[in-house]
């Protein structure tokens, strides 16, 4: 992108700002001042050149930076750790520069960046309880759902101190993460792909369960971890597969020569004999293990006759 392409756009935001509202002139004014920075940028000699074609390693995230940069100077100017930003990678959101912060200190810059980003500009204002960055690439991801299908995208590292995303393991530390799932059975994986896993020496078993509040899921990962040491299986992992608001499905993995009788283990799954109790079966005891109360004079309905 060329750097006149990057100041029209910025001036074309700012005549926006204006159109949409007065009080608008202060992001008006920031963008304007961007546009001439990039303006005062066409002076230095460029990376490469080309007819009537000047360019720099300048695009919109480059700006939402330098924006952002900017409005932590104003909201944070002793650097106290309130404000941060960073580039956005959960899955399904906008590759943005989120800035993180308790908007409810700020609520006259959360508007601000809300406006720059409905007038085109890759930044969004994150709540900053919700958010966490991974130690190796410094992006960004979510830590709480926005979703009853939300899953994590990183974890907490082989020492449970640094959190990695899922990019960042699968470049550098897969066999790390796959030893780290493979040493609890109250571990399960969030981010693999299959493809990953099997690239990696590991087969699914040919079988899915389901843990909810429905009747029927009611699967175990202890009495699963259990069944499989009894077969002389040391080494297997769990991957969740799809989540729902009551409920979720999950996947076992087992290395490539791990030798198990599926046709034997898919029958037992069918039987329940790697179940728990069935919660809709609990939900009933619990139900009728309840006294029935007795109506409060207060709570009686009182009717008149006329």
């Amino acid at each position: 992108m060329t750097i006149d392409t990057v100041v029209a756009e910025y001036k074309a935001m700012a005549n926006n700002a204006r159109l949409f509202d007065r009080r608008n002139e202060f992001i008006a004014v920031m963008l304007e001042a961007e546009a001439a920075r990039f303006e005062a940028l066409k002076q230095r000699k460029p990376i490469t050149t080309g007819a009537n074609n000047w360019k720099f390693p300048l695009d919109t995230e480059y700006a939402a930076h330098a924006l952002a940069e900017r409005i932590i100077a104003k909201i944070d100017p002793d650097r106290q750790g309130d404000v941060n930003f960073c580039q956005i990678a959960e899955p399904g959101y906008d590759p943005n520069i989120g800035v993180f912060a308790n908007w409810n200190k700020y609520p006259k810059w959360a508007r601000a960046i809300e406006k720059l980003e409905r007038l085109g500009c890759p930044i969004s204002a994150e709540w900053s309880d919700e958010w966490v960055d991974c130690h190796e690439c410094g992006n960004a991801y979510r830590s709480q759902p926005d979703s009853y299908g939300w899953t994590k995208s990183w974890w907490f590292g082989p020492y449970d101190c640094e959190i990695i995303c899922a990019d960042c393991t699968r470049k550098h530390m897969l066999d790390e993460y796959l030893e780290w799932l493979s040493e609890s059975h109250e571990r399960a994986d969030t981010f693999l792909d299959d493809r990953d896993l099997e690239d990696a020496g590991w087969k699914q078993l040919d079988y899915t369960f389901e843990n909810g509040l429905y009747g029927g899921q009611s699967a175990s990962p202890a009495k699963i971890a259990a069944w499989l040491r009894k077969q002389g299986v040391e080494k297997f992992l769990f991957k969740i597969g799809t989540v729902g608001q009551f409920d979720m499905g999950f996947t076992v993995w087992v290395p490539d020569e791990a030798d198990i009788d599926e046709h034997y283990f898919k029958t037992d799954a069918d039987w329940g004999r790697m179940n728990g109790p069935d919660p809709a079966e609990m939900a009933k005891k619990a139900l009728k293990s309840v006294p029935p109360m007795p109506v409060s004079e207060v709570g009686k309905a009182q009717y008149v006759k006329e």
